[in-house]
């Protein structure tokens, strides 16, 4: 196998890896999701309590929070909801 079959089937294989993984959109691309906007001024200290929300960031990244304060307090999260950020997905303990 030359260099250049090998680069096609890694590029072929990198796209099909790529297509799977966005056949499930995640919950802020789902309809009937209720979207909660992080407004100023944030919080300033959060409680310890565990009720998972998945956080949006400016760039578009997703993550879970242990809380929505917690999502809120990060100043790069402009936006939570309280599903699970892919189907599916189990909620985090913390």
């Amino acid at each position: 196998m030359t260099w250049r079959s090998l680069v096609l089937v890694l590029a072929v294989a990198g796209g099909w890896v790529l297509a799977c993984a966005s056949e499930v959109p995640p919950a802020f691309e789902r309809a009937g999701v209720e979207i909660h906007v992080c407004e100023d001024p944030r919080p300033v200290g959060c409680p310890m309590i565990g009720e998972p929300v998945c956080g949006r960031y400016k760039d578009g990244g997703i993550k879970v929070f242990a809380n929505s304060c917690r999502a809120c307090f990060n100043p790069a999260v402009v936006e939570w909801h309280d599903e699970a950020c892919f189907p599916g997905e189990a909620a985090p303990r913390f």
